[in-house]
């Protein structure tokens, strides 16, 4: 009777340790709002070498920006001070699935890939994709880049976007072209890239002729236009930006809620004025 009974007690407390156990992550995630509130600050992945949207002073350590003011607004209203962690296109996701970050806001583009490990908030800016090319050079449409050599920054989804484009103006066929598997480094037909860490090597690239275009967002290659680099004349391929954050945190669907007044209330035309974010 009594190791029945203890056999019992044994079993119900195993059951109580697993089901904690299975519950205790999602709760954790569910209680990353809570924690961010406590502590008084949320950690925003933020870019520090692009001027217009998230840029680091290299003296004062400042931060200014469309993204930046946008953020610290967004922080205000979530009721916490904003504290920014610079982060490049190279080594943003990395953050913040180390913990670094609690979210991202670096120009990162809402694709259903990336939908499928993070969660967005609904787009806050909308940009597109286009080329930089030197003055001097003869590319001046999509069509003249074919059987060029192009640079992109790694992981960022410009060199797909550049190849979405060529097939749908039947440019190029890329009957081997699946969006889930593409892989820049590898891709031959139309168009080559190069691959990089950051955005001053792919102005080197560009300048030193080792490549004869910097494919990128807009908004990101107008800081580099300057009297010896142009712009194509075509834009393709809109790239809405979004907050991102872990999959199942209960803080993405806060801040959508915040994104979403900022929107309806004129602050985010405001500042997009404000930084003259038109094309």
């Amino acid at each position: 009777m009594t190791f029945n009974l203890n056999k019992n007690l044994a079993l119900t407390a195993l059951g109580a340790f697993l089901a904690f156990s299975s519950l205790s992550p999602c709760s954790a995630q569910a209680a990353e709002l809570e924690r961010v509130k406590q502590q008084g600050e949320i950690n925003i992945g933020a870019s520090y070498n692009t001027p217009v949207l998230g840029y680091q002073d290299s003296i004062t350590r400042e931060f200014s920006g469309f993204e930046i003011d946008l953020a610290r607004e967004v922080a205000k209203r979530l009721g916490v001070q904003a504290n920014f962690v610079p982060v490049s296109t190279s080594d943003r996701f990395e953050k913040l699935e180390a913990g670094i970050v609690d979210v991202l806001m670096s120009h990162v583009t809402i694709t259903d890939e990336r939908k499928q490990k993070f969660d967005f908030t609904d787009a806050y800016y909308q940009d597109v994709v286009s080329v930089l090319v030197k003055n001097d050079s003869q590319i001046n449409e999509l069509k003249d880049l074919l059987d060029k050599r192009l640079v992109v920054v790694n992981d960022s989804t410009s060199a797909q976007a550049l190849v979405e484009e060529l097939k749908a103006r039947k440019l190029i066929s890329a009957d081997n072209y699946v969006s889930k598997t593409f892989d820049a480094y590898s891709w031959t037909e139309g168009v080559t890239f190069a691959q990089c860490a950051d955005n001053k090597v792919a102005l080197k690239y560009l300048d030193d002729d080792k490549v004869a275009g910097f494919v990128e967002d807009y908004t990101v290659l107008l800081n580099y236009k300057d009297k010896n680099r142009k712009f194509i004349k075509d834009n393709f391929c809109p790239q809405p930006y979004g907050i991102v954050g872990m999959k199942g945190e209960d803080l993405i669907p806060e801040l959508n809620r915040i994104i979403g007044e900022l929107v309806r209330d004129g602050t985010v035309e405001r500042l997009k004025k404000q930084y003259q974010l038109t094309f």
